[in-house]
């Protein structure tokens, strides 16, 4: 019989994570954070730790061995309770903070290269000349084709600020390859990407995330789209995971009315932490009406900004029920400078709701959603109506599992299923709009992008047909005679896509969302409701 070997690293590992199946807390002392098993008792494992450092008879990595059993504790308490290694800090801070350091682009893999498919403007790519269309092949010494995923080419495009990468780049029309010495930068990330006019008296706003740069970017959208005279607002926060509390404490300020509840939170013994209300004496949105677009990816922060906007009755919450992710994690930096999200607090939502949602079956919460048609349906999914709590102004909401809509819209179906589905879930779109715009163009300028979607639609029957024929190069299977209906019935919808890219790789990021949104259930019910006044505001009634 074959017997399977440990190292001595594994075999102690193993031993302490089962040595830590018992209760244990973090202690705040004087001389600073300690870890403290069985409620404050001296810790067994800094004893066994030590045992293993002092006496065991192999020469062990203590550091090794923590840096394994760490996340295994953590696997014993909530979902959000996260170890963060020193290495990984930069990434996992970067949407917080605003920006990270890299060279600029957005890329996907194709034919063994990395197709460029977006170069951000006064990024250090847009600045050295390298064009979407074009395919890198190889960073420094490294084949691309000898890499496995996008994290093994996340660690040689991302890099401390001034350091060097080399690139070589293959661009169409050119025979031999093309060399680049890229200095990385700091690349700044909008967490609103977009604030335009969906018509004369509607703005729309997309909130990606809530960063530290966050608020005074929906300040000057909004101030922008007041004064084109807008008198509703939509705030699109679908895909928004969350971020920084006190940034969506900030913008639901804007909205709110002063003295508004927020939010506040519950300690372990039931004890409020504390409670935020809203402060400003003049509201930047005090005139506006207020849609807020939800979907299960609405998480943390944005379930916070829109259950004081529903509890409050201030506006209407529009979509699918949200994540429910309402547990509050204080970050708390060990001696080595790696961090530990630790979850100390819940929110509850000013009616005293709390939105998190069950532990249980957590990583396949969605799946089951989809399974049981919450996405199509409002009534699948039916909340515990035994405890009834109330917004301002006495309409009836219930807690656990997110944020649920007053006004439920299901998911847009197109991308879901057929062909569009095929298409989109390959990123093809953008790929075929990145080579379309490296055929057109050798060389990369202001009246170049001027021109690019003007001259990319001059003939939109023959950019189907190329499309097409572009998808089937890139072995997706479509039978034009066969699927003919099918192509006229998602001709509009593929012409909006590939205008979306065309404008994203211009940077005009108002009107990629624009042509994105173009067709979406979402924003066309949305729409309707701010056009009919006696029925948006019979929803905010009970």
């Amino acid at each position: 019989m074959k017997i399977k070997k440990y190292t001595p690293l594994q075999v102690f590992a193993i031993f302490l994570c089962g040595l830590l199946a018992g209760k244990f807390c973090f202690s705040t002392t004087k001389e600073g954070i300690g870890i403290s098993l069985f409620n404050g008792k001296p810790s067994k494992l800094q004893s066994v730790i030590n045992l293993i450092d002092n006496r065991y008879v192999d020469k062990i990595d203590i550091d090794s061995l923590t840096e394994l059993i760490i996340p295994d504790i953590f696997l014993k308490l909530d979902p959000h309770t996260k170890y963060v290694p020193y290495e990984n800090r930069n990434y996992s801070e970067k949407n917080i903070r605003g920006q990270f350091c890299g060279i600029g682009i957005e890329y996907s893999f194709m034919n063994d290269s990395l197709l460029v498919v977006y170069t951000m403007k006064d990024s250090p790519c847009a600045k050295a000349g390298i064009l979407p269309g074009d395919n890198i092949v190889k960073a420094d010494t490294v084949e691309i084709n000898s890499l496995s995923n996008k994290n093994s080419v996340s660690t040689i495009l991302l890099g401390e600020k001034n350091s060097e990468v080399k690139l070589y780049v293959k661009r169409q029309g050119v025979d031999s390859l093309l060399v680049f010495n890229i200095k990385r930068d700091d690349i700044p990330i909008l967490s609103i990407p977009a604030g335009y006019q969906t018509d004369s008296l509607t703005g729309y706003i997309k909130i990606t995330s809530f960063g530290e740069k966050t608020y005074n970017e929906f300040l000057q959208k909004t101030k922008d789209l007041k004064d084109k005279g807008i008198k509703n607002l939509i705030i699109d926060l679908r895909d928004n995971g969350g971020g920084l509390l006190y940034t969506a404490r900030d913008i639901a300020s804007e909205i709110l009315n002063t003295g508004d509840t927020i939010v506040y939170t519950v300690k372990r013994e039931n004890e409020i932490e504390y409670t935020i209300t809203d402060t400003i004496s003049h509201p930047l949105c005090k005139d506006l009406k207020i849609i807020c677009l939800v979907n299960y990816f609405t998480a943390s922060a944005s379930e916070i900004m829109s259950g004081a906007i529903q509890d409050n009755d201030r506006g209407l919450i529009l979509g699918r029920r949200t994540f429910g992710k309402g547990l509050v994690q204080t970050p708390i930096a060990l001696s080595d400078n790696s961090l530990i999200k630790l979850t100390t607090s819940r929110y509850y939502t000013p009616s005293g709701r709390s939105f998190q949602k069950k532990y249980e079956g957590y990583a396949t919460d969605y799946t089951t959603r989809i399974k049981k048609g919450e996405f199509d349906s409002a009534n699948a999914y039916v909340f515990d109506t035994t405890k009834v709590f109330r917004t301002k102004n006495g309409r009836k909401v219930y807690q656990g599992g997110g944020v649920m809509p007053d006004f439920f819209i299901g998911a847009d179906k197109r991308f879901t299923n057929g062909l569009l589905y095929k298409l989109d879930s390959c990123s093809l779109f953008s790929k075929f709009t990145a080579r379309k715009y490296g055929t057109m163009f050798q060389k990369d300028s202001a009246q170049t992008k001027k021109f690019f979607v003007e001259k990319l639609f001059e003939n939109e029957q023959k950019l189907l047909d190329d499309f097409f024929n572009f998808a089937t190069l890139m072995n997706i299977k479509i039978d034009v005679k066969k699927d003919k209906k099918e192509i006229s019935a998602i001709k509009q919808d593929v012409l909006n896509q590939i205008k979306a890219c065309a404008y994203y790789i211009m940077c005009d990021y108002d009107n990629y969302y624009k042509y994105l949104n173009l067709g979406n259930p979402d924003l066309d019910s949305a729409g309707s409701l701010f056009n009919d006044f006696s029925r948006f505001e019979s929803l905010l009634k009970p």
